[in-house]
Order: C-alpha cells, then structure tokens, then sequence
C-alpha cells in the first residue's frame, strides 16, 4: 500500500533528530577563520578551526592565487582524465610526492574523495579489512563501498589487531586507520602498524589528515614520526587544513597510483 504523503519518512528521521536535539545546523562566517572570527552575526574567539597554521590568511598566497587564477581560469573544465588535468596539478603532485618520501601522488578534490576512491578500488571480495573503531566516517564509507569483509579492531590497540590478523591468515589484508582521531587527538603508533602489515603481508592504509602539514619537525606528519622504510604502502592526506587550501592527495608506488588513477570511481568522474 502506497503511503498517504511521501515524505512521511524524511518529517518522522527529521521529528526523531529534533527529540534527541542532534538536529545540525550550519555556523556562517563574514570574515576569514582567524583566531577572532565573525559567525553568526558576532565576533566570537574560535577554537574549533582545522585552519591549524592560519594559512588561510596568508597575504602572499592570496596574491598567487589571483595570479594563477588569472592564467588557468577558476575552473578545471573537465575531469582530469579528460580536460581538467593542467601543469600546476603535475607539478603540486610531483612536489607532494617529494616532500612524503614517496614515488608518486594523485590528487583528489577532497580528503573524503580520497578515501572513498583509494579503499573502494584497492579493496575486493578477496580481502579483509582490518579497521580502527574510532576511524573517521570517510575510511568507514570507503570501507563500505568496497567488496571486502570489515573487521574492526580496538582503537588503538596493536595486540587486538594482530590477533585478529592471525585469525585471517588465507585472506588478503588491508589495514586501515586514521594517523590522528579526530574525536580524541590520539596517535597511532605507526611503526608498530607497519611492522604489523609486513609481518601479515598486510597492505596499510593511511590517513593523515590531522597530521600532515603539523607533525615533525618539518611538518611531513605520521611519516615524520617513524623509520622510512615503516612508511605506509599508501599514505592519504588532505590539503584543506593545515594548509589551507582544498583537496586531498595519495602518496604511494607509481603502480598503486595507476592502479587507483583507474579504478577509483571518485577519481575518475571528478572535477578538480
């Protein structure tokens, strides 16, 4: 039987939310994100920015932008499989690429798009993944949207991890994890996640978007903080806060990058 209006569903989540006081709602800014900011209609001190650096801000970076915006437009025009690919992505990839220690990079427009692309397209139905309870919402989707069995194991907790990566022997594994959570500022201890995955023969899986641009002393991130050689297979970061701009990348193998560049569907059929 056909409901009598149907939007009855969307006026009973919507009257749910409302009960629990967990309707969201959107802060306006007037101003730039800086330590003083206007939202809302009033100046208020902000703590809650991921513009870590107040790059934002930044006069010089400003005048570029206008410069380049001037020489390439303000849009890609096209998808960067098509037409939207330009010289200043090959070069913002070969220098990210560079400053992570790593063969290659491929840049997303977001670090949501990243991980949604990378997880969906690396993980099938022959693998495992092993996933941290407090991942962010973005690893859980691309977990989601792959074929693979999800397995998630104790925030933080090696010893669960590797006893549930006994316990999977046969499979294919991909270990996945954020490098800072964002909910409680914990770090992993990412040597012990890379010894993990190369003792299982476990593809790692990264996402630095709270570290990179603020970790170590050059501002690397997770990698910073371990050996060069315990770096993970496949690191994922986003430019949108410490440096403040917007967009995601990978940093990874030459073959992983061309593995993701096409297969990975929030690649391929965006426009950056």
């Amino acid at each position: 039987m056909l409901l009598d209006d149907k939007f009855n569903y969307i006026d009973s989540k919507m009257k749910f939310l409302s009960n629990q006081n967990l309707i969201r709602k959107q802060n306006i800014f007037s101003s730039t994100q800086s330590a003083i900011s206007k939202i809302n209609g009033k100046e208020l001190l902000l703590f809650s920015s991921s513009n870590y650096l107040s790059i934002i801000e930044n006069e010089n970076i400003f005048d570029k932008g206008v410069n380049l915006a001037k020489k390439f437009g303000m849009g890609s025009g096209g998808s960067r499989l098509t037409t939207g690919s330009t010289i200043l992505h090959m070069e913002l990839e070969t220098k990210l690429a560079k400053f992570c220690g790593y063969e290659s990079a491929l840049v997303f427009n977001s670090g949501y798009t990243a991980n949604l692309g990378v997880i969906s397209s690396i993980a099938t139905e022959q693998h495992i993944i092993f996933s941290d309870e407090k991942n962010h919402a973005s690893l859980i989707d691309g977990c989601k949207l792959s074929k693979a069995k999800i397995v998630v194991y104790e925030h933080n907790n090696l010893k669960d991890l590797e006893n549930k990566l006994k316990l999977c022997y046969k499979f294919n594994k991909i270990i996945v994890s954020d490098s800072v959570f964002s909910m409680d500022g914990d770090i992993i201890n990412l040597k012990g996640i890379s010894m993990l995955g190369n003792k299982y023969n476990a593809l790692t899986i990264i996402d630095d978007a709270h570290g990179f641009g603020v970790l170590g002393e050059n501002g690397r991130g997770i990698i910073e903080l371990t050996e060069e050689k315990l770096k993970p297979d496949i690191l994922i970061a986003t430019l949108s806060k410490a440096i403040g701009v917007e967009g995601g990348f990978v940093g990874t193998s030459k073959k992983i990058r061309d593995y993701i560049l096409n297969h990975a569907r929030s690649y391929i059929f965006q426009l950056l």
